[in-house]
């Protein structure tokens, strides 16, 4: 009978959230909406129940200012391939210490 059933049903009638209902609860409550982004990092803290506490970063000061001139230069009208190629000459780490 199961086989005959939906898979709505099959998970015992639950549904998931799609990504961008949940992400986009946890921008509207001020925590990141998921991903590791460069300028920033995870904290890892637990909340009472000892559960992880999803969401909370802490800004990367080298980084964020990395992230500030890739913006300016961006609206300055420079092209992002320039401005890669730029932190790539001046050794600037990209994410994951990777070339940009």
């Amino acid at each position: 009978m199961r086989m005959l059933q939906g898979p709505r049903h099959r998970r015992g009638g639950r549904r998931r959230l799609p990504p961008e209902r949940w992400m986009r609860g946890r921008v509207e409550r001020g925590t990141a909406g998921g991903g590791l982004c460069y300028g920033c990092k995870v904290l890892k803290k637990l909340d009472a129940n000892g559960e992880p506490i999803r969401g909370d970063r802490e800004v990367i000061p080298e980084e964020a200012e990395v992230v500030r001139r890739i913006f300016r230069e961006f609206a300055s009208g420079k092209s992002p391939e320039a401005t890669a190629a730029d932190l790539n000459t001046e050794s600037i780490p990209g994410p994951l210490g990777r070339a940009w």
